[in-house]
């Protein structure tokens, strides 16, 4: 999250925590600084699971292209977001 990486960058810029080797201290602040959405076929290669879920209805009805997916934190939270959009 954004504010996570705030206070990351902050830590180094304070010197509370140090980067080594210390040439790596600029790539931690661009990264941190210029945070972006990451890369889903990234996230595949590296393994992690990508919170994103497909809705399918019970009663066969087709979901509108651009709502049949879902991104939460969550199971409960995504399908919260799936029974607002139906």
């Amino acid at each position: 999250s954004e504010r996570m990486g705030a206070r990351a960058l902050a830590e180094v810029e304070s010197g509370n925590l140090r980067i080594q080797p210390a040439w790596h201290a600029k790539t931690w602040s661009h990264f941190l600084g210029n945070l972006r959405d990451w890369c889903i076929s990234r996230q595949i290669w590296w393994g992690h699971r990508i919170p994103a879920y497909k809705i399918a209805r019970n009663d066969g009805e087709v979901v509108a292209p651009g709502d049949e997916w879902v991104v939460a934190t969550t199971l409960e939270e995504a399908r919260g977001v799936a029974a607002s959009r139906l």
